[in-house]
């Protein structure tokens, strides 16, 4: 039996209509298939970062450990800006 909620029906876990119900191990490939992407994901910022540091920006002669701060520094002002917790 379905649990009303307003005019809408919640879906009970393990519901055979659902996504997963079906399809139990779509579950796992779906999970594996995200972590992989994450992965990816962050290599590529790791890599265009690591790509910054290494660089001379425009002219600035900076330490990387400098162009490293002044990345986080950024990085900081982006998270308050876009109100990321």
């Amino acid at each position: 039996m379905r649990k009303r909620v307003g005019f809408m029906y919640s879906k009970r876990v393990g519901d055979p209509s659902s996504k997963y119900g079906l399809n139990r191990d779509q579950f796992e490939i779906d999970i594996m298939n995200k972590q992989r992407q994450a992965q990816e994901l962050k290599e590529h910022y790791k890599e265009s970062l690591c790509k910054l540091i290494k660089v001379d920006a425009v002219g600035y002669k900076m330490f990387p450990d400098d162009k490293f701060s002044l990345i986080l520094e950024c990085l900081r002002e982006i998270k308050d800006e876009l109100k990321i917790n």
